[in-house]
């Protein structure tokens, strides 16, 4: 993620936050925004901390089998390498 921010022209983060500060922090804005009846989401939340501290697979070999899918190589920046076939 860092090099793609990189070729963004933005300076990725320099310190770190552990998983537990922010799923605490995440709870704790929860509260907030109910107490004060807030209307949109916190931009931290008990579900985003979690599914940022989570490692995430995907099996995209049933999408190649039965569809055809081709994906698209990308380098660091996220440009194309390459067109599918």
């Amino acid at each position: 993620i860092a090099d793609q921010i990189k070729a963004a022209g933005v300076e990725p983060p320099s310190r770190r936050v552990s998983a537990s500060s922010a799923y605490r922090l995440g709870a704790a804005l929860e509260a907030i925004y109910g107490l004060l009846r807030i209307k949109h989401e916190p931009p931290m939340t008990r579900f985003v901390a979690a599914q940022m501290a989570t490692d995430h697979y995907f099996d995209i070999s049933a999408s190649i089998d039965l569809l055809g899918y081709q994906p698209i190589e990308v380098d660091a920046s996220g440009k194309p390498i390459r067109s599918p076939r």
